[in-house]
């Protein structure tokens, strides 16, 4: 409890520790490395903070009851935080204030707020482990760029992503973002899915718009059984990508690339050139792809270009 700081670049190294009431940890300039065991006590409240030093955490942090102690994180420098926040006990809450670009591993939080000045234009703040925040997650509306690359991830309440920067959701094919109270993304510059992201609920999601487009990667899902309605905006899929759109409402795809479907689909499985000699889609009746409730699907039928015969039928389903 109480306040430890340093001048100049000073650095301050703890090993484990247990916080209570309201603490603080300042540098001018130096490092501030926890290199043990943290244990927030309940009601307790630590803030890190330099004006330019490396902020680090390879311990664990966790509360003494599950749901104790305010984390608050801000500096000039970098923050590496490789141990698990709310590894045994979730913490209240984890707040980044400022960086020069942040990672964090496995998270177990109430709420997440991410400030303005979380990072700069152009830096990465990087949820790259697995992540449960129980309350909502806040996203302020800095040009920094977002990643959140764990395989599990789950935020409570409605989520609206404010940063103005790269987002990325997903790095590989399994990788799970659930959304329970609806997501809004159409703040970013551009938006990156690998694997599935929904919400519950019957709540709305919305990714992308026409001033931010959508690439996906590998396999990936968009929205699910417990999703209201998808919006998306313009989607470029990768060679070899399969994508599926998923509501119990509405789906709209803005300016939803057949070409790039196409491509992809005998991209992923061509050995030797091919055509596509029939397409043949199941829509009932859409204008640009907007307002499709239920089951449709897209039919390729993809050909050797040499042998009439040898045809092979893809399929890309929206629900």
């Amino acid at each position: 409890r109480g306040s430890v700081s340093t001048s100049n670049f000073a650095s301050i190294t703890i090993g484990d520790i247990v916080f209570n009431g309201t603490s603080s940890i300042t540098t001018s300039g130096g490092l501030i490395a926890l290199q043990g065991a943290v244990t927030l006590s309940t009601g307790s409240i630590l803030g890190l903070v330099s004006g330019s030093g490396t902020i680090a955490l390879s311990g664990d942090v966790d509360g003494a009851l599950i749901g104790a102690g305010a984390l608050s994180i801000g500096t000039g420098g970098t923050v590496t935080v490789s141990g698990a926040v709310g590894g045994t006990k979730a913490i209240g809450s984890l707040t980044l204030n400022s960086s020069a670009g942040a990672q964090f591993a496995a998270l177990d939080v109430g709420n997440l707020p991410l400030a303005t000045t979380a990072a700069g234009a152009g830096q990465l703040v990087q949820l790259a482990g697995d992540a449960t925040i129980s309350s909502g997650m806040s996203i302020g509306s800095g040009a920094y760029d977002l990643s959140l690359t764990g395989s599990a991830v789950s935020v409570a309440g409605a989520t609206v992503v404010g940063n103005t920067g790269r987002l990325v959701l997903g790095n590989a094919n399994d990788d799970s973002f659930t959304f329970k109270g609806g997501l809004t993304a159409t703040a970013p510059t551009s938006v990156a899915l690998r694997g599935t992201v929904a919400t519950v609920g019957n709540t709305s999601l919305s990714l992308g718009d026409g001033n931010t487009p959508v690439s996906a990667d590998g396999v990936s899902t968009i929205g699910g059984t417990a999703t209201g309605t998808v919006s998306v905006g313009d989607i470029t899929l990768s060679t070899g990508a399969g994508l599926t759109l998923q509501a119990t409402g509405t789906i709209s795809a803005r300016g939803l690339s057949f070409d790039s479907i196409i491509f992809s689909m005998i991209a992923a499985t061509a050995v030797v050139a091919r055509m596509v000699i029939v397409l043949f889609v199941l829509l009932a009746a859409t204008i640009g792809c907007t307002a499709m409730a239920g089951t449709r699907m897209i039919v390729l039928i993809v050909c050797a270009s040499s042998v009439a015969s040898a045809c092979e039928t893809k399929k890309v389903r929206m629900t």
